[in-house]
């Protein structure tokens, strides 16, 4: 996991993952699995769906567990996330994995989903935003090294 800044005003810094994490990943870091399944689990436990199919998307989210291990809950959840975006942003990959961004988009209409990630959690918790070792619900591994790196 590390910091990437960027020049965007929505979202001037953001944590990356360093390895793919989800569906044919590296997994290879339990930091990057767990960042990904806390922001992804976070979100939908704060979120309210406001579009059709959207309940059934965040029912899928909020089974990934904080584990720190890739497992078929999470790649689903990834997967259910992807697929929530691809109808606001038509040109969303859904596939399972969450991969190192580079930049905010990789093309337009297609936002890395760890930008979207952090984009979508920081406008939910404003107050914990981007010290995310003070959530509550923060797993201990993300309490200890976000503080590293920021």
């Amino acid at each position: 996991m590390h910091i990437v800044a960027t020049r965007s005003p929505n979202l001037p810094l953001f944590f990356n993952v360093d390895s793919s994490v989800g569906e044919q990943g590296q997994n290879s870091s339990a930091e990057d699995i767990l960042l990904v399944q806390f922001l992804l689990h976070e979100i939908a436990a704060a979120a309210k769906a406001s579009k059709p199919g959207g309940e059934a998307h965040r029912q899928r989210i909020l089974k990934v567990p904080m584990s720190g291990a890739n497992d078929a809950a999470t790649i689903d959840g990834i997967r259910a996330w992807q697929e929530g975006r691809k109808e606001e942003l038509p040109r969303t990959i859904v596939d399972g994995r969450v991969s190192s961004a580079r930049g905010v988009f990789y093309v337009q209409g297609g936002e890395w989903t760890i930008a979207d990630l952090n984009q979508v959690f920081r406008n939910l918790f404003p107050k914990f935003w981007p010290r995310l070792q003070d959530h509550p619900s923060c797993p201990s591994l993300l309490k200890t090294r976000v503080p590293q790196i920021l």
